[in-house]
Parts: structure tokens; sequence; C-alpha cells
């Protein structure tokens, strides 16, 4: 039974998550300089074929993990800013 959009879609983002999370790691252990491409796909478990499927090049992949990272940073302190006492949240 082929899959339906909604299960694509779902694929979509797990592959993407994985990616952004390897170059994350990757990025982090040996600096972006260092970092290849290939060494981020190999963390992934995937071919850098499939990784410029989904990201044109490095740079593009770098501007990914730095949009999702301040997304998480964003989101944490909304939250804490909506806690009674938020500047010990913040600590």
């Amino acid at each position: 039974m082929p899959r339906t959009s909604k299960q694509n879609q779902q694929i979509r983002i797990a592959t993407q998550e994985r990616l952004l999370t390897s170059a994350f790691k990757q990025f982090a252990e040996q600096g972006y300089a260092h970092t290849s491409m290939r060494k981020i796909a190999a963390e992934a478990g995937m071919t850098a074929g499939l990784l410029y499927h989904y990201f044109d090049n490095k740079e593009a992949l770098l501007y990914a993990v730095f949009e999702k990272g301040m997304g998480t940073l964003s989101s944490a302190l909304v939250r804490a800013m909506q806690t009674p006492q938020p500047d010990e949240k913040l600590r």
C-alpha cells in the first residue's frame, strides 16, 4: 500500500530534523570549516546526495541550524517569562 501525502510529509520532517541534529553535532565538535556535508550525512546515516536534496549547501544548512536554535531559545524565553517569577526560571 503506498504512503499517503501525510506520511510522506512526516518522513520529510523527520529526515530534516535528523540532518539538522547531525549538523549541529558536527559543527559543535569539528567547527564549521572542518565539517563536510559528507560527515554530516554519515552522522545522520544518510547519503550526501540526500542531504543535498534538503539543503543546497553547507551555508544553507548552517542557517537552518541557527534558525532551529533561535526558535528553541525564543520558545524557552517566552515560557520562562510567562511564569510568576521569570528571573528565577532564567537562572
